[in-house]
């Protein structure tokens, strides 16, 4: 199991739905879009441990993961929201970290 949070798989699923005619009003990116690098390449067996793994890891910034958002958050929510998505602009900042 390998959960990766990132543009491209957001604009896709919101394609997806624009094609489906799926009204979307809203959507929440929620945990695992951060920038730890110690989730970067790492694999894990289970949901659990992916979870403790991004939980018990100090993040780098409060922006996104630039490999996952190469433009950031602002320019993901941007195109997503073109596209299907009526947003309330806010977002979610999980407190993860070890220390």
């Amino acid at each position: 199991m390998q959960i990766r949070v990132n543009r491209d798989g957001l604009v896709e699923k919101c394609r997806e739905f624009a094609r489906k005619n799926i009204p979307v009003q809203w959507a929440l990116i929620d945990d695992m879009w951060a920038d730890v690098p110690a989730f970067k390449g790492a694999v894990y067996s289970c949901r659990d441990e992916m979870i403790s793994l991004m939980h018990g890891s100090a993040l780098a910034s409060f922006n996104a993961d630039p490999d996952r958002f190469p433009g950031g958050l602002k320019a993901a929510v941007d195109e997503i929201s073109a596209m299907c998505v009526v947003w309330e602009r806010s977002i979610r900042l999980p407190v993860i970290g070890s220390e």
